[in-house]
């Protein structure tokens, strides 16, 4: 099992840019929110491989709370329903943390995922192998 937290806001997936002579791109914010998953990737697998095989993954996305919303608001509100989308975000963490947590993003089979009110921005993701990888025979 790995568990790891990200601090600051996340910057969810974006549709991939095109320049006037047809070259692919990502915008710059993604490239670098793609590296601080990785960083914060690297740091919680303390020097072990990858997972190899099916996992299920677990991300709480905590989004701070406006500082313009009164104290009614604020204690009224759980669940975030603004700007930006779970399934982008998502896409976001799991390009960032592919080849570092985990092989591929394919190899994950089972997602519970949040997206909440709190006191700072950040997320923390739980990453669980399913299975062990057994040895191949000689």
């Amino acid at each position: 099992m790995v568990v790891l937290t990200i601090p600051g806001r996340i910057v969810a997936k974006q549709s991939v840019r095109f320049t006037k002579t047809g070259h692919r791109y990502q915008p710059g914010e993604i490239v670098n929110y793609h590296a601080r998953c990785a960083h914060f990737g690297t740091m919680a697998m303390a020097g072990r491989a990858p997972i190899t095989g099916p996992c299920r993954m677990s991300v709480q996305i905590v989004l701070a709370i406006p500082v313009s919303w009164s104290k009614k608001r604020k204690a009224s509100h759980k669940w975030c329903v603004a700007y930006p989308d779970l399934d982008n975000s998502l896409k976001a963490i799991f390009d960032g943390l592919k080849g570092i947590v985990f092989t591929d993003d394919k190899q994950i089979v089972e997602v519970m995922a949040s997206k909440r009110y709190g006191q700072a921005d950040k997320v923390i993701v739980e990453v669980v192998a399913l299975e062990t990888q057994k040895p191949e025979a000689p």
